[in-house]
C-alpha cells in the first residue's frame, strides 16, 4: 500500500512539472492561455540597434515573467543583426527570429540566462521573434528592417 502511495505521489509532482518548467501554457505546441490585450508599440517600447565597428547591429531585449520583451520592438537597417536575449525572470524562454535564411533561435533560456542569435537581413519589413513557447499568450516582438 506504502509503495502505491509513493507510486501515486511521483505521478503527481512528475505531472505538475510540466507547467512549472513551461509556464501555464505547457511549452512548445501546448494549447497556451488567453491572449492578454497588446499595447501598441510606443517609443519607449522601441530600440535602434547599435553599429560596432565590425558593422554588426546590436541589441539587448529582456525577457520578463509577465510573458513581454523590453523592448518589444528592435529597429535596424537592413544587414547583419545580433540580439541577446536575456532571461529576466524564472520562467523559461526560447526565442526564434525570423529572417530570409531561415528562423535561428536561442535555445532554451532558464532564468538569468542569455542567448545571442545573429541574422541577416537584406529586404526591409517586420520580421516577428517570438517566445516559442509563448506566442500563443502574445509573448512576440518585431525586428523592423528600414
Amino acid at each position: 500500500m506504502r509503495l502505491r502511495l509513493v507510486a501515486i505521489g511521483a505521478a503527481a509532482v512528475l505531472s505538475l512539472s510540466g507547467c512549472a518548467i513551461f509556464g501555464p501554457e505547457g511549452g512548445p505546441g501546448g494549447a497556451g492561455m488567453k491572449k492578454p490585450a497588446l499595447a501598441p508599440t510606443t517609443a519607449e517600447d522601441a530600440v535602434d540597434a547599435v553599429r560596432g565597428a565590425d558593422g554588426v547591429q546590436r541589441a539587448t531585449v529582456t525577457l520578463t515573467d509577465g510573458l513581454r520583451f523590453t523592448p518589444s520592438t528592435v529597429r535596424a537597417q537592413p544587414g547583419t543583426v545580433e540580439l541577446t536575449f536575456v532571461n529576466g525572470g524564472a520562467t523559461p524562454h526560447d526565442v526564434a527570429v525570423s529572417d530570409a535564411g531561415g528562423t535561428p533561435d536561442t535555445g532554451n533560456l532558464n532564468g538569468g540566462a542569455r542567448g545571442t542569435v545573429r541574422v541577416t537581413v537584406t529586404a526591409p519589413g517586420r520580421y516577428p521573434y517570438p517566445c516559442l513557447y509563448h506566442a500563443s499568450s502574445g509573448m512576440v516582438g518585431t525586428l523592423v528592417i528600414g
